[in-house]
This record gives structure tokens, C-alpha cells and sequence, in this order.
């Protein structure tokens, strides 16, 4: 499966999507991914490097930018199944481009399904409440382009407020038990975080997965 998923990612290209160059077999039992190394690093360490600095005019085009990397993604097939600000890099001239698709899967192979992994847990806030239910039949709820969606919403509010989502909230289980109550994330007091923006951050979390908009409506 990791090969197959390597391929894939080495034929997306993309501005907005991290390149692939190869991989190394020599750093011990699991492969080390060769990619283009950019300084600034994640979304969240440059928010947390530059909030008061940062103009919405930028805060919009990052927005923008991922819109387009996700939408290429899900057109190509690939579901990112981990968007959050952590994989969100920030190039040199201040664009993003997503990775860190360890956890993707090839939504065209798998008919739409993914799977969710144990690293997951530590990024339940910006984690589709759907995917927190199990089915009656045991089933586990796979990611799939709709959640890949409601992430972005909370992407956006991340990068719109220089917080993480639920920041009034330490521990990630209490972020957990709000997700399972339907309690979605408080408007936080920030400008950025326009009224008109708001609609669109909750349009991205509708609690029916299928009436969020796609990726190319972003």
C-alpha cells in the first residue's frame, strides 16, 4: 500500500502540493521521503511567528492556495485524511503547500475510503465529528473528501484567529466529548473572523457530510 500511495504522490504536481523527489532506504525500518525543505516551516509555527503581522489580504491567499492544493488532490483522486495546520507547509515566498500524505489514501482504489490511524487522535480538533461514530455493525468510519472539507473549515479558522480550534479547551478528550455532543467550536473574538466567514467556516462543518461544498467550491 505505501508504495502504491508513493507513486501517486510522486505524479502530483501541483504549486500548491509538497513535491516528492524520492525516498531513502537507510534511516532504519520505515523509508525517510525526500522533499524540498522550506524554512518557514508549518502554518501554525508561521501564525505563531507572524499573527500580529499578518494581513488578512495574506490570510486570505494562504486560504486560497490550500483551497487549490485540496481540490487538485481530491480531482487526482487523493483523499489528504489529515489536513491541519501542522501539515500545511509555508514556502519561502510565503504560499502553502500541503503534506504530510502518510495518512491520504487513493480515494479512486478505495471507493471513496480511508483509514484512520493512531496518530490521528492528537489532531481531533480539526477531526469531522462523523468520524468519531462506529456503526452498529462495527464498522469504523473512513475519511473521505467531506471531511477533508470540514478540516479545511477549521484550517480556516485557525489561520483567520492565530488559534487552535477549541482553544478555550486544554485537553484533547474534552475536545473529543464536544465533537460527540455535536458541540461545534465557539466563535473566537477575533476581527478576521468576519461574519461572513463565520457562515462559511459552519457551511464547511454541516453535520451532513454530503451538503458541504466541495473542494473546487472553496
Amino acid at each position: 500500500r505505501l508504495r502504491r500511495e508513493l507513486c501517486v504522490w510522486q505524479r502530483l504536481k501541483h504549486k500548491n502540493v509538497l513535491v516528492l523527489h524520492g525516498i531513502a532506504l537507510n534511516f532504519g525500518h520505515c523509508p525517510g521521503f525526500v522533499c524540498p525543505w522550506l524554512e518557514n516551516g508549518s502554518i501554525s509555527k508561521y501564525l505563531r511567528k507572524q499573527s500580529t503581522n499578518l494581513l488578512m489580504t495574506h490570510r486570505l491567499q494562504l486560504l486560497c492556495e490550500i483551497a487549490a492544493g485540496l481540490s487538485y488532490l481530491h480531482a487526482s483522486g487523493v483523499v489528504h485524511g489529515d489536513l491541519t495546520g501542522a501539515n500545511i507547509l509555508v514556502a519561502d515566498d510565503g504560499s502553502a503547500c500541503l503534506c504530510d500524505f502518510g495518512l491520504s489514501s487513493i480515494a479512486t482504489e478505495f471507493q471513496g475510503t480511508s483509514y484512520i490511524t493512531s496518530t490521528m487522535g492528537g489532531n481531533v480538533r480539526w477531526l469531522a465529528s462523523e468520524l468519531l461514530y462506529v456503526a452498529e455493525d462495527g464498522i469504523i468510519p473512513m475519511v473521505n473528501t467531506h471531511s477533508d472539507v470540514y478540516s479545511y473549515g477549521s484550517v480556516t479558522l485557525e489561520i483567520l484567529s492565530g488559534q487552535l480550534p477549541f482553544p478555550y479547551l486544554p485537553r484533547e478528550a474534552q475536545v473529543i466529548m464536544q465533537l460527540y455532543s455535536g458541540i461545534k467550536c465557539r466563535r473566537p473574538e477575533a476581527p478576521y473572523v468576519t461574519d461572513q466567514l463565520w457562515v462559511f467556516i459552519n457551511k464547511c462543518w454541516l453535520d451532513i457530510p454530503a451538503a458541504r461544498p466541495a473542494a473546487e467550491e472553496l
